[in-house]
């Protein structure tokens, strides 16, 4: 299959941007963390491109579990500055038309990706941005609440509206049961003619 050709189908040769995004997961949803890697690994990611905060810690911590139980994880690299992060998705996805992962800090590390993230919307690069928000409950309702005064200060009004005109799609995701429908849509929103950069915000 041409390298143009294999970002419109998946496997049984049906158009990606048509399907409806199931759920396959055998992780409880209560277990954020884990639901999101096993969604990207059901769309074979190969790598995670990492600059990282208090908000990509449920993640990395999913990671070290699922390794440890020699489960598959993408390979992780570590970047320096966000915008090297998205440097890296778009080279990979100019070689290989696989869109990768790139996980940054909340509101900080979505402003500072925003160079990267233009080549990649004029290069018509395939990737999956995420970034995480302040907590959306104060009082320990939920893990992962408000626990510090930086969680007021990172509160934006429109956080994915900084990057919104750069990206084929944003989408904020506010319960982890539905982490793996967002995911799989946002693969497929990356992968269709013409391919291009997604923004997701998790929870």
């Amino acid at each position: 299959m041409p390298p143009e050709r294999a970002v419109l189908e998946n496997k049984s040769g049906e158009n990606m941007v048509d399907q409806i995004p199931t759920r396959e997961t055998s992780v409880p949803v209560d277990f954020g963390g884990e639901a999101f890697l096993e969604a990207i690994n059901n769309n074979n990611v190969e790598y995670l491109f990492i600059n990282s905060g208090t908000d990509t810690f449920p993640i990395q911590e999913a990671m070290a579990k699922f390794q440890s139980e020699g489960k598959r994880i993408p390979k992780v690299i570590l970047c320096p500055d966000e915008s090297t992060a998205v440097a890296a998705a778009h080279g990979y996805f100019n070689a290989t038309r696989k869109p990768q992962v790139v996980l940054v800090h909340v509101d900080a590390g979505t402003l500072q990706l925003s160079g990267g993230l233009h080549n990649a919307q004029r290069g018509r690069a395939g990737m999956v941005l995420c970034a995480g928000r302040a907590p959306m409950t104060f009082d320990g309702e939920m893990d992962g609440s408000r626990s510090s005064s930086i969680h007021w200060t990172q509160e934006q009004l429109d956080q994915a509206g900084s990057v919104r005109n750069f990206t084929k799609w944003d989408y904020e995701l506010r319960r982890n049961e539905n982490i793996h429908h967002v995911i799989q849509r946002a693969f497929q929103v990356a992968s269709s003619e013409p391919p291009g950069p997604v923004y997701l915000m998790l929870p």
